[in-house]
């Protein structure tokens, strides 16, 4: 069954298939980007990264952020095109302004190891920071952490208590939320009470609906305090 001059829907096709491919062929990104991920994973279709690069370019020019991040790991990794950092860093820059988590925080690794660019604190800063605004949980603990040792940033231990709690509160139990909890500890440490209850307004006027977070233990004096959040 031939749908455009750039599909034919093969008769073993599931209804999923049929359905990315219908998408794609009438111009919707989303099903080109689906579209794009079959062929790069060869998922139901032989595996061609030119094709999967073919379709996330059509996806991107039709404006989306998604798909402009997924043609800048083609770039970055040389699937279905030849590697170019440059073009990768262009491509995950128009993605990150464009609205991409994926692709802030991709940036911020980017500039905080110095890799495929020259090592900038502050602007892995700011990527991690646009990308914690935007609800990246692993940014709000990194971009918490840099503000609690000062990386790329002014040292701030309140701004990062409210930083690192945000990401606690998002991470189910488990060792990802542990791990969330224990660096949360670590700045509640250097907080004295009335600095926790600050963060601790401020995080909860931020989130209202109940995200502040109890720090296991803060020690005021040489004594350990439980500190709740606000009422």
């Amino acid at each position: 069954m031939k749908v455009s001059r750039d599909i034919t829907l093969p008769a073993h096709y599931t209804d999923a298939m049929r359905r990315a491919m219908l998408a794609a062929a009438n111009g919707d990104p989303s099903g080109q980007i689906a579209l794009g991920q079959m062929y790069e994973q060869g998922n139901g279709v032989p595996q061609n990264f030119a094709e999967a690069m073919r379709w996330y370019a059509k996806a991107a020019g039709g404006g989306s952020a998604r798909a402009r991040y997924m043609v800048g790991l083609m770039y970055a990794n040389g699937r279905g095109v030849l590697r170019d950092r440059d073009a990768a860093l262009e491509w995950f820059t128009e993605a990150a302004l464009a609205g991409s988590v994926e692709a802030q925080h991709t940036l911020g690794g980017m500039y905080a190891r110095g890799k495929g660019v020259r090592q900038d604190l502050s602007k892995a800063a700011e990527w991690f920071r646009m990308a914690a605004e935007n609800g990246d949980d692993a940014a709000q603990l990194i971009f918490g952490l840099m503000l609690r040792d000062g990386r790329g940033v002014p040292k701030d231990d309140i701004a990062a208590y409210v930083w690192i709690s945000h990401s606690a509160v998002q991470r189910p139990d488990g060792e990802r939320r542990e791990i969330a909890l224990k660096a949360l500890e670590t700045v509640a440490r250097r907080l004295n009470p009335d600095q926790i209850r600050q963060a601790q307004d401020r995080l909860h006027a931020q989130n209202p609906a109940g995200g502040a977070v109890a720090v296991p233990a803060v020690h005021t004096g040489g004594e350990p305090m439980a500190v709740p959040p606000p009422a």
